[in-house]
């Protein structure tokens, strides 16, 4: 939910950004916002964990896990943290976690703006089907060589989508994707998060009791 606005004539400092990747566990931070009546107010803290690239519940990729113990009152997230030399170091979010504080690296923001100003929007492939995991019977398992037991039946599939472009079908259960089995939905999320727009993935799946390959060409979520 990053914005970018362009503010005309404006004599405004613009603070310094520093390097995420230089934060250590025990660095003092300091995170800012402001009241609905625009006064200033901080909360501070140390960084209490640190871990590579991970990805949110609906696969966006987040360059570095940063966690600050520190409070973020209601109106904090979305404001900046601070390091001890005064740089802005990421962007706060309460919302990626389920409440717990969190970081988004400068590294991160800055993908993310450079994308929307060259596009407009951020890329997101999709296929275009609604899934509900169900489980197979062991003899189709055995039959078909299937080594998991859940895979994503297709309960929906939009008329204009790729995967209809590429002749998926209600009722097809989609068993394997890039070579990958989906035992869940977010599954397929994960993976479509690490593939790009317009690339040709392979998708293994069962129709009237026999197994098929199809290959469909991703799409953008955001750009029709």
């Amino acid at each position: 939910d990053l914005a970018i606005f362009n503010i005309g004539d404006a004599e405004t400092k613009v603070a310094a950004r520093g390097d995420a990747s230089q934060l250590r566990v025990g660095h003092l931070v300091l995170t800012l916002a402001r009241t609905r009546r625009g006064n200033l107010t901080a909360s501070s803290g140390i960084i209490s964990g640190l871990m590579e690239d991970w990805r949110t519940w609906q696969g966006g990729k987040i360059d570095r896990f940063i966690r600050p113990d520190l409070t973020l009152y209601r109106g904090y997230s979305g404001g900046p943290l601070v390091n001890a030399r005064g740089e802005v170091v990421g962007i706060n979010t309460s919302a990626l976690r389920r409440g717990t504080p969190t970081t988004i690296p400068t590294s991160t923001v800055s993908r993310v703006v450079d994308e929307l100003l060259a596009k407009g929007h951020i890329e997101r492939p999709y296929l275009g089907v609604a899934m509900q995991p169900v489980s197979l019977p062991e003899d189709m398992r055995t039959k078909l060589n299937i080594n998991g037991r859940h895979v994503l039946l297709l309960v929906h599939v939009e008329s204009d989508g790729p995967a209809a472009a590429a002749g998926l079908m209600l009722g097809d259960i989609m068993v394997e994707i890039g070579g990958k089995s989906l035992p869940q939905t977010h599954d397929l999320r994960m993976i479509l998060a690490s593939e790009r727009v317009g690339e040709r993935i392979p998708v293994s799946i069962v129709r009237s009791g026999e197994r098929k390959q199809i290959s469909v060409t991703l799409g953008d979520r955001f750009a029709r």
